[in-house]
């Protein structure tokens, strides 16, 4: 087997740049000499290890490397079956060159663009690409949307835009402001159900990538079609910034935890003709037991309860947040539970009275199917939203509230018995490190 060559530096070092040529200068913290180092070979320093200059900050990618062109295919056309190739390497690939690439051809609901990556893996599999870095150059208006194959159909994406540069603000799903560079991510979970698949005919066929396609949604007074000075395709990987901000990409996206937890929960008042809840200890053990509240559902009622909490700014909201509910029984009865599991958001200045609208609200309808002999055993049951209307980092720094509300539909459901909550806990999807302070 063939081993890796690896260069080892035993003192500070700090890296100026890339000449084009592959290999990266490394000075030495005496700044006496100097060395050039293959990238291709393993690179191990012992010393510190420093990116950038205090008059001149640079970027930092671990990973898969930075956004790219390598591999890019854009094709567009008027319809799906009149597609032609870009030359990515003139149109796409450089800032300020004067070159710009409108997404359609025609302000048309046929008019369409599809992106796709032609890099294989080392299994000869087409890769994915999980968003794209475009610097915009006009103000576009009109609505848009974004496409994937799931193998049977196009289906659309959920993705986020925020500014790829300080103060880093989120866009929801709006393309952003002229002559500044944007991250436009899509959801992490999109690979799990995404299908390779062939597009158009001739020119424009190219089978087994994994495309995404760009179109007009509402072409009824379509405005401005969005022009980007440049285009890239998203890697996974970790950027540190050359302000030191941390920004996640792709599968190198973690999760972060929501203040969702059970101890919170407020009882509701009767709406629509559900009850508040009733309360159910827990033992655990002989030494430890837990008085919760408001956490039982009865049988043969209509209950319900809910909880708040705030959007993080660092979620990104191209992706689900994934509600965990902790539960428990007091019988051994078997039957269904059927919950209806509901949320909605209300950003800074809006309405929170009952009688005005319904708060962007989802719902999601959940029969948990009881096989019996489950007393006291701890069982889970997840569900997932998303958020992707929301702005968690917006300009005016305010995020939105959230209301998650748990409802059993006992009058009607087939379980006899109480169905109680032990916990639950919400998971997000982090675009970043946290946030920066806006100075």
């Amino acid at each position: 087997m063939a081993r890796t060559k690896a260069k080892f530096i035993d003192f500070d070092a700090s890296v100026f740049g890339d000449d084009g040529s592959g290999k990266l200068t490394i000075q030495t913290g005496s700044a006496v000499s100097a060395s050039s180092i293959n990238i291709s070979d393993t690179l191990k320093v012992g010393g510190d290890f420093s990116v950038g200059l205090p008059t001149l900050g640079k970027d930092a990618t671990f990973g898969e490397g930075e956004s790219h062109t390598n591999g890019m295919l854009i094709y567009r056309g008027e319809s799906t079956s009149s597609l032609t190739q870009l030359n990515v390497a003139v149109s796409a690939s450089s800032l300020n060159d004067g070159l710009t690439l409108p997404f359609w051809l025609t302000a048309s609901r046929e008019a369409v663009m599809y992106v796709s990556s032609d890099l294989q893996d080392s299994n000869g599999e087409y890769l994915h690409h999980h968003g794209i870095t475009y610097s915009l150059q006009n103000a576009p208006s009109g609505s848009f949307i974004i496409e994937y194959y799931d193998g049977d159909s196009w289906e659309p994406v959920n993705y986020m835009v925020s500014k790829a540069e300080y103060p880093y603000y989120s866009y929801s799903k709006e393309l952003g402001v002229p002559t500044a560079s944007y991250q436009l991510r899509y959801d992490v979970e999109l690979p799990l159900t995404w299908a390779s698949s062939s597009i158009g005919t001739g020119e424009g066929s190219e089978p087994n990538r994994y495309w995404t396609r760009y179109r007009i949604d509402d072409p009824t007074g379509y405005g401005t079609i969005p022009e980007v000075d440049q285009l890239k395709l998203h890697s996974s990987g970790v950027k540190i910034n050359s302000d030191g901000i941390i920004e996640y990409f792709g599968k190198s996206r973690i999760k972060g935890m929501m203040n969702l937890s059970n101890g919170l929960v407020e009882p509701a008042a009767n709406n629509d003709g559900f009850g508040s809840t009733n309360n159910n200890d827990i033992i655990v053990g002989s030494p430890i037991s837990v008085g919760r509240q408001d956490n039982s559902f009865d049988d043969l009622a209509n209950q319900q309860y809910g909880i708040m909490t705030i959007i993080p700014n660092d979620m990104d909201t191209s992706s689900p947040v994934t509600v965990n509910l902790y539960w428990f029984l007091n019988t051994n009865n078997a039957g269904e539970v059927d919950l209806l599991l509901n949320t909605a958001h209300v950003n800074i200045s809006g309405s929170i009275d009952n009688t005005v609208g319904n708060y962007n609200l989802q719902t999601i309808s959940k029969t948990v199917t009881i096989g019996g002999n489950l007393s006291n055993e701890l069982q889970k049951t997840t569900v997932k939203f998303y958020f992707s209307d929301v702005n968690s980092h917006s300009e005016s720094n305010e995020q939105p509230l959230i209301a998650f509300g748990i409802s059993r539909e006992g009058a009607t459901d087939s379980f006899t018995g109480s169905f109680n909550i032990a916990e639950m806990s919400g998971e997000y999807t982090k675009w970043s490190n946290g946030n920066p302070n806006i100075i």
